[in-house]
């Protein structure tokens, strides 16, 4: 698997997992996939185009599940 594949399989891990208590986990393991291949495609100069926008694309919608955590986190509190 290369890296690219790697922080894909990650995130959709993320997306699909049904424990919340074990999605923050996950959302920090994609990142750190996505840090290392962003430090890869500097070293290769960007590399072609269409990954880079996805990586923009994939940590907006891991910001989102991210809130959604904190929502679930908050409504456990209250409940």
């Amino acid at each position: 698997m290369n890296n690219e594949q790697h922080w894909q399989k990650l995130y959709h891990l993320a997306v699909q997992e049904t424990d919340w208590s074990m999605i923050e986990d996950r959302i920090r393991a994609t990142e750190t996939a996505i840090k290392q291949r962003l430090q890869e495609l500097s070293l290769d100069h960007g590399g072609a185009l269409e990954e880079p926008l996805a990586i923009v694309e994939t940590l907006q919608k891991l910001n989102a599940l991210r809130g959604e955590v904190v929502l679930w986190r908050e409504s456990k509190q209250a409940g």
